[in-house]
């Protein structure tokens, strides 16, 4: 999930996240969902000038309908504010209504609002909402009550054999539901480690691969009198740093049925390389989030940031925005960690299913998809959208960004659900560690105390397993 606001503000809220829910919400909400979805377990569109897109296929009567096939039909998509989809929605469903009949309400939510109101609906049964974006990071909560789709893309030709194989295999898919889907993947991205040219060239510095590489560089970067390193320090950025410290170890955050592995050296190991690379980050860090990040690599002032290539990536060449246009480069970050994907579902509560999956796969077709990555700035989920030309040549980093995809991992504790409490709880321990108040040893024993009572005052859906899901 990466949460937070862009620098130019058309990415708020977008998913591991800026934006933070105080505890006692969390748990209030996290209540109610559980008793609401411990009564209920998983059960088990077509763009027609598209057939051979991303995520296309034609849907068998729907020629024979053709504009007409659902006239009166009214379907109501929420979305998220400031990650540019409700603006693309709007424009793809004037096609939509052409194509079909139906008409497309989308209406939106900053992150932590939108997941509420999903809650919310999920809790009072209301049905408001026949199609949502839902963070993957959320799939613990809600997922339960999202209508499984794989007799729609039956039904309608959608061929899902073009996803990139990190979506493919972990977002909108579980171990609960027998790998059957209940959501659409639409976008997503690792994290990316960004480097300003000029200044590793005249110190001659190469671009690090690994921790140690990084950690070994930042004392030459000091010397060198300019700032080391930059990256969002608010507590609900950590969790990412950590587990992209962690993971190369080679040591999973949980076995597979979730008691935590992390509380041993590989966990020491992991905060103590965050605190070695915080320790070189501007002053006032810890209250940075994304845009504030930004702002000292924009500025040229800092050698290297850790970041979601969304909110940057569009700024770096804008020279209204950025003083390092043409001088800076990105790879892999060492880890690189885990993904924040996010995907479209229709809930089991709306009275329109067939219409809602054509909708859905109609935003996914290749002209629409390439259009969500190209004029609203959000990354496929496609292999052939990566593939197109001129994507690549517009696109920043196209490759780049698609190789972190590849390199990240989705942790499934996320789909229990306590997974997104203990994730928002578990950054306050980090922030805790890294910045001093108290020890890795002391801040990792928290973080398994947290997740052992969560876990126990809970269950377990039935057939969910620890994996972190690789494109591997």
């Amino acid at each position: 999930m990466h949460h937070g606001t862009s620098g130019s503000g058309k990415l708020k809220g977008e998913s591991f996240k800026q934006v933070t829910r105080s505890s006692s919400k969390a748990k209030m909400v996290s209540g109610f969902i559980t008793l609401a979805l411990l009564c209920t377990t998983i059960l088990g569109c077509s763009n027609n000038a598209n057939n051979n897109a991303a995520g296309s296929g034609s849907s068998p009567d729907a020629s024979a309908e053709g504009a007409n096939k659902y006239d009166g039909v009214k379907l109501t998509h929420i979305s998220m504010s400031g990650s540019n989809r409700p603006e693309a929605y709007k424009e793809f469903a004037k096609a939509f209504k052409e194509e079909t009949g139906a008409e497309v309400e989308i209406i939106d939510a900053p992150w932590d609002q939108l997941h509420d109101k999903i809650i919310n609906d999920i809790i009072s049964q209301s049905g408001s909402y026949d199609v949502m974006d839902v963070d993957s990071g959320w799939d613990g909560e809600m997922a339960s009550q999202f209508e499984l789709l794989d007799p729609y893309i039956e039904k309608n030709k959608m061929d899902m054999s073009d996803l990139l194989p990190i979506f493919a295999k972990a977002v909108g898919v579980s171990s609960i539901t027998s790998g059957k889907r209940y959501g659409l993947p639409v976008t997503g991205s690792g994290i990316a480690l960004f480097y300003n040219k000029e200044i590793l060239e005249k110190l001659n510095l190469q671009p690090p691969a690994t921790w140690d590489d990084l950690l070994a560089m930042l004392p030459k970067l000091k010397e060198g009198g300019v700032t080391p390193f930059t990256s969002a320090g608010v507590n609900i950025q950590l969790p990412k740093m950590f587990y992209a410290a962690y993971a190369p170890q080679g040591k999973p955050l949980f076995d597979k049925d979730f008691n935590p592995l992390f509380n041993g050296p590989e966990g020491i190991e992991a905060i103590n390389r965050l605190k070695t690379l915080y320790s070189y980050a501007p002053k006032g860090y810890l209250s940075m989030d994304n845009p504030d990040a930004n702002v000292p690599f924009m500025n040229g002032e800092a050698a290297i940031q850790i970041a979601w290539p969304l909110f940057i990536l569009k700024e770096l060449d804008d020279p209204n925005k950025s003083k390092i246009v043409g001088k800076w480069g990105v790879t892999v970050a060492p880890g690189p960690g885990n993904i924040a994907p996010w995907y479209t579902a229709i809930s089991k509560l709306s009275k329109n299913k067939d219409a809602a999956f054509e909708w859905m796969q109609f935003i996914q077709s290749s002209e629409n998809a390439k259009k969500l990555m190209l004029d609203y700035n959000n990354y496929s989920v496609w292999n052939s959208i990566w593939s197109d030309e001129e994507v690549k040549s517009k696109v920043p980093a196209a490759e780049v960004v698609k190789e972190a995809n590849n390199a990240s991992f989705f942790p499934t504790f996320f789909q229990h659900p306590k997974g997104i409490e203990w994730f928002s709880n578990s950054g306050g321990f980090l922030s805790a560690a890294i910045f001093g108040q108290t020890t890795p040893e002391a801040a990792l024993k928290q973080m398994e105390d947290d997740w052992n009572k969560l876990k126990a005052n809970s269950k377990i859906p039935e057939g969910l397993i620890y994996e972190e899901l690789s494109a591997e």
